[in-house]
């Protein structure tokens, strides 16, 4: 009996599926700080107006911080979902909330030293300097996350208006019936707002195969810098290796469609100092020659100083075609290992003068 789409009892439901261990794993990275309902906390704005988001997370290994929204299609858009965005946008940069989230999660650690001490310890981050850290890492632009049932234009629409105010996700749960048995997914089809766009980026995930990819390229760049990260597979169409560096990382990322997908290689600079991100491309430039001399490909450099002042990144390209012919071709799986241990590297041996620039524009 083939399964039969079924609609959600109520939002716990469906919050109960997105919340647990295994869901998360799929869209953060382990190494995190996660405030679900077990433990909500009041948000509020400037004015004293209150909004309760259902997830708060602190990704620790890539100094991201993200609103988690749990919500059903049946909720009016207009009367509930939008206005508990708005609240979230406006919420979100009250000073007041930001030091009420630092307090909170420095409280959860403390409690739970034996798991959270080794965690920052892995990143650089020791003891003494893990408060900061957090501060860092909330003064981060939130992204905001959206699991939803069904997906309407409404709600596009919306999410298209004010995605320069805030980069969002919006990700679709699905629910089936097979006899008497219930189970629940993730859609392939995922919708990202983000700003400068006037329109949703859609993603077609293809979970499997980049995961498969995605274990073997990690673990073998694993073996060849040990003690480098704890970073896992993705079963999205890229992975982030963090580099040390608050808003630093080196990204594998498939673009286009088969049979003519293309795989990036980049050097992300996403400080949230756009100052830091554009200096510190400005010496990558300088090392031009020297960076190009290790590399067969063109090195290409986008620079969005001018256009939105929030990233810049240096990468390769190398047309793959089609992610089973990535995972046949032991040549293409050995460049995509080559290439991003070359970045690494390069970028390990000047580590040190990157961070006096960044500590310079702080």
């Amino acid at each position: 009996m083939d399964n039969i789409r079924e609609n959600f009892e109520n939002e716990n439901e469906l919050e109960n599926f997105v919340f647990e261990e295994r869901s998360l794993n799929r869209f953060f990275s382990e190494d995190r700080l996660f405030l679900g309902k077990e433990s909500k906390k009041l948000i509020k704005t400037k004015v004293g107006i209150g909004t309760i988001p259902d997830g708060i997370l602190l990704d620790i290994e890539n100094s991201n911080f993200f609103i988690i929204e749990n919500e059903l299609m049946i909720h009016d858009v207009f009367k509930h979902i939008v206005r508990q965005i708005i609240k979230f946008v406006v919420s979100i940069r009250n000073k007041e909330t930001i030091t009420k989230l630092r307090d909170v999660f420095m409280e959860i650690i403390m409690k739970n030293k034996e798991k959270y001490f080794p965690i920052f310890e892995k990143y650089g981050v020791e003891q003494l300097n893990i408060y900061s850290e957090l501060e860092n890492i909330l003064e981060n632009e939130p992204q905001l996350y959206i699991f939803i049932d069904e997906i309407n234009d409404d709600l596009s629409d919306f999410c298209s208006i004010i995605q320069d105010s805030i980069n969002i996700k919006i990700i679709k749960v699905l629910k089936f019936k097979e006899n008497s048995d219930y189970s629940y997914q993730f859609d392939d089809m995922q919708y990202r707002y983000e700003r400068g766009g006037s329109k949703p980026i859609i993603e077609r995930r293809a979970p499997e195969k980049y995961n498969e990819i995605f274990n073997k390229l990690i673990e073998n760049f694993k073996k060849e810098r040990p003690e480098s990260t704890k970073r896992g597979s993705s079963r999205d169409s890229w992975l982030e290796i963090p580099i040390g560096t608050t808003g630093f990382g080196l990204i594998w990322n498939f673009i286009g469609n088969e049979p003519k997908k293309e795989l990036e290689i980049y050097i992300n600079f996403g400080h949230k100092n756009f100052k830091v991100n554009h200096e510190v491309f400005e010496f990558f430039v300088g090392k031009e020659k020297e960076f190009k001399d290790l590399l067969l490909d063109e090195l290409l450099y986008e620079e969005h100083y001018l256009k939105s002042g929030e990233w810049d990144r240096i990468l390769i390209s190398k047309e793959i075609g089609t992610l089973d012919k990535f995972i046949e071709d032991v040549s293409l799986q050995d460049w995509a290992l080559k290439n991003i241990l070359i970045f690494y590297d390069f970028y390990m041996e000047n580590k040190e003068t990157i961070q006096e620039i960044v500590r310079k524009k702080r």
